[in-house]
C-alpha cells in the first residue's frame, strides 16, 4: 500500500508469500495472539513481500525459546535458498552462525577482524580476539621453533605441542574442544599429541559436555558426548589421556 501498488497486486503477493512460507493460516489472526515463532515468520514474510535485494536480520532468534530457535534456523536457511535473497544476519550465537552462514565476518568495535567461510573463521582464526570470540576455548601463548620441515614444536608452559607448519618465536596456539579426544585408556594415535591429566570438572551443554582437564597446570577443554561420558564414568579427579592431532592445531604468529 505504501508503494502505491494496486490492491489486486498486494493481495496476490501476500497470498504467494504466505503460501510459500506456510503461514496462510495466520493471515486472519491478530498480532497479539501470535507466538514468538509465529511473529518471527510473519515479520520475515512482510520483509520478503517487497522483494528486497538484501535482507538484514539483527539477532532474529534471540527472543524465542530454544525449540522455536532450532525450527527457525532451518526456516531461515530455506528462505535463503528458495528466494535467492542475500541475508546479512547479525548474531552472537556460535551455533547459529556456523549452521546458517556461507560466509562469516567477526567484528570488534566496528572493525572487521576476519571474514571468510565459517569453517575457516572458526578453525583458523587470524588473531587471539577472533579465537576467543568464536569459543576456541583452548587459546594459549607459547614459543615456537622449527623441528623438521613442515613441523614445529610449540611450548606452552611445561607442555610441548607438535604442530603442522614452520614457525619461530612468540605465537598463539589455538584448537577447538571438539578436536580433543578423551580416553581413560592410553591409545595408539600416530600424529596426535598425547597428554596425561586430571578431570577438574565439566559444563553440561545439552548433547555434549565440555570437560576441563588439568595437564601440568595447563587447562585443556574437550567436548565429550553424554554417551561417552557415561561409558567412561568420568568423575572429578579421574586421570585421563587427552589427544589432539597436529593438523588440528592452529598457530598464529605474533606481530
Amino acid at each position: 500500500k505504501v508503494r502505491g501498488l494496486d490492491r489486486s497486486v498486494v493481495e496476490r503477493r501476500v497470498k504467494e508469500i504466505a503460501d510459500r512460507l506456510e503461514i496462510s493460516h495466520l493471515l486472519r489472526r491478530r498480532p497479539a495472539t501470535l507466538s514468538g515463532g509465529e511473529a518471527q515468520r510473519v515479520a520475515l514474510a512482510r520483509a520478503l513481500a517487497v522483494e528486497p535485494k538484501l535482507l538484514l536480520l539483527d539477532e532474529p532468534l534471540s527472543a524465542v525459546d530454544p525449540n522455536v530457535r532450532w525450527e527457525l534456523r532451518g526456516y531461515l536457511r530455506s528462505i535463503n535458498e528458495e528466494f535467492g535473497v542475500t541475508v546479512l544476519h547479525v548474531t552472537h550465537d556460535f551455533v547459529e552462525a556456523i549452521s546458517l552462514a556461507d560466509r562469516v565476518a567477526v567484528m570488534d568495535k566496528g572493525t572487521v577482524m576476519q571474514i571468510g567461510e565459517a569453517e575457516e573463521v572458526f578453525y583458523k582464526p587470524v588473531n587471539e580476539f577472533v579465537a576467543r570470540f568464536t569459543r576456541s576455548q583452548n587459546v594459549f601463548k607459547g614459543t615456537a621453533r622449527a623441528r623438521s620441515p613442515g613441523l614445529s614444536e610449540v611450548r606452552v608452559g611445561s607442555l610441548s605441542f607438535i604442530a603442522c607448519g614452520d614457525y619461530e618465536g612468540e605465537v598463539i596456539l589455538t584448537f577447538r574442544p571438539e578436536s580433543v579426544i578423551v580416553s581413560k585408556a592410553r591409545l595408539q594415535l600416530p600424529g596426535y599429541n598425547e597428554f596425561l591429566g586430571r578431570v577438574r570438572g565439566w559444563v553440561d551443554e545439552g548433547a555434549i559436555l565440555c570437560v576441563d582437564i588439568d595437564v601440568e597446570g595447563t587447562p585443556l577443554k574437550a567436548y565429550v558426548t553424554k554417551v561417552s561420558f557415561r561409558e567412561m564414568r568420568l568423575r572429578k579427579g579421574d586421570e585421563v589421556y587427552a589427544y589432539v592431532s597436529a593438523s588440528q592445531l592452529h598457530v598464529i604468529k605474533q606481530p
